[in-house]
């Protein structure tokens, strides 16, 4: 499932998605205000760049699809939110060549609808680079969350290991003190195999390694949620990747006892987003954010 983050704030859900979203895919993708999808990718069936042939054959289908249901708003804002998906799935973004895209599948679309383009564009040589997942890209957008001044916020909605480490060449820092990482949890709800996570979070270490030798790693654990799922696998991802960082030199951040739950219960829901079954909440979050400095000593 992809969260997308709009100007207008998260557009997301984790609940269950209709069947015809569900056949993306995966790609989860909601628009709430059709006004400015309109102005920011145009009216449909107008599409920009070079579209490829699967887009061409959905565009046919969408033209039919419109003569069937003009009438009906309903199944044109389907169509539209479709489309939306498509064409972000579509986009020709650079990624990083690494062994994980063999069966971490499909890769993150939303980082092509804006996370990319902000970064590349991104010249500034930071101090601390943090990349993650939706848990941080929320928390980025919290007041004082971080230094904007010495932290690129690299997180992105929807990020698993695999993501991750695609998406390094974008970065221009050459030289980071610190490097955060935070994720994993995407890997789970994906129910990609836990041995393929492992195997994808210690890659994405040892590439962070190799790209910024100097650098002090700081891995944080996947916290509990209320998926049972995600709160029965989460320890042995964490376990591993735990044992492997620190065996590296570098710093891992247990988060577990925040939360003031035993390993392997669901977390409170005042521990999360109101309606929310995943994503801490903001005073978790910070609290999150006090527990890096005080284990790692990393204040971003």
């Amino acid at each position: 499932m992809i969260n997308i983050l709009t100007d207008q704030g998260l557009i997301s859900s984790h609940g269950s998605p209709p069947k015809w979203l569900q056949d993306l895919n995966g790609v989860e993708v909601n628009i709430s205000d059709w006004d400015d999808y309109d102005k920011k990718f145009g009216k449909l069936p107008l599409v920009k760049g070079k579209p490829t042939v699967i887009m061409l054959i959905f565009l046919f289908l969408l033209q039919f699809s419109f003569c069937q249901t003009n009438s009906h708003e309903k199944e044109v804002r389907k169509d539209k939110e479709i489309l939306f998906g498509l064409l972000i799935v579509s986009q020709q973004i650079p990624l990083d060549q690494a062994d994980c895209t063999d069966y971490s599948q499909p890769l993150n679309s939303a980082y092509g609808s804006g996370y990319y383009q902000k970064f590349r564009d991104d010249n500034r040589l930071y101090q601390i680079l943090f990349l993650g997942d939706s848990i941080f890209d929320i928390g980025s957008r919290y007041d004082g969350f971080y230094d904007k001044e010495k932290t690129q916020m690299l997180a992105v909605a929807g990020n698993t290991f695999c993501d991750m480490n695609t998406q390094m060449g974008v970065i221009k820092s050459q030289n980071p003190a610190v490097v955060i990482f935070g994720t994993g949890g995407n890997d789970i709800l994906q129910h990609i195999q836990n041995q393929k996570i492992t195997q994808s979070g210690k890659a994405f270490i040892d590439k962070i390694s190799n790209k910024f030798p100097k650098s002090k790693i700081v891995g944080i654990s996947v916290p509990p949620t209320r998926v049972v799922y995600a709160n029965e696998n989460k320890k042995e991802i964490n376990d591993s990747i735990q044992a492997y960082l620190i065996d590296r030199g570098g710093c891992y951040v247990d988060v577990l006892s925040l939360f003031n739950v035993p390993e392997g219960q669901p977390a409170n829901q005042t521990d999360l987003l109101e309606g929310d079954s995943i994503h801490p909440s903001k005073s978790m979050t910070f609290k999150i954010k006090d527990k890096i400095l005080f284990d790692c000593g990393v204040n971003f």
